[in-house]
């Protein structure tokens, strides 16, 4: 997946269209929304997370958890 960052949203601007996929192309969100890609935007840096449900700053009210991601890769571009 690959998020587009827009003046005061940050987009899904191209995923996979696997079954089970929570993000679709073209869906937005609101910026402090705590999803793990807008903290690999604000610090321009990777970020790994195994299991989030074994993390503290992430099994807490996390969108992402909610919707099952519970490990994550991202890299800034």
């Amino acid at each position: 997946m690959i998020m587009k960052l827009n003046e005061d949203t940050i987009e899904v601007f191209l995923s996979n269209e696997r079954e089970g996929n929570p993000y679709e192309r073209g869906e937005k969100a609101g910026l402090f929304y705590g999803l793990y890609c807008e903290t690999v935007i604000g610090a321009q840096n990777m970020l790994l997370v195994p299991d989030a449900t074994k993390n503290p700053v992430w099994k807490g009210n996390n969108p992402d958890v909610q919707l099952n991601m519970i490990s994550y890769q991202g890299v800034p571009v």
